[in-house]
């Protein structure tokens, strides 16, 4: 995913929200691996500096030793 933080750079309160889904197909083999993995990211811009958060999450499963 390519996000464009262009307008970020010329709005004085800028945020803006995306949600992103990554197919199974795309990640690389894991063997505890257990579900597709979905992504949370926040960009917001202040004083001319962007910022980016992002919030990952994804189902594993292991062994407990």
């Amino acid at each position: 995913m390519k996000i464009c933080v262009k307008d970020a750079f010329v709005s004085q309160a800028y945020s803006k929200k995306y949600s992103l889904d990554i197919d199974e197909d795309e990640i690389l083999p894991l063997p505890a691996y257990t579900s597709g993995v979905h992504a949370e990211i926040t960009v917001t811009a202040k004083d001319g500096r962007v910022f980016c958060e992002t919030e990952i999450k994804a189902r594993f499963e292991t062994l407990c030793s």
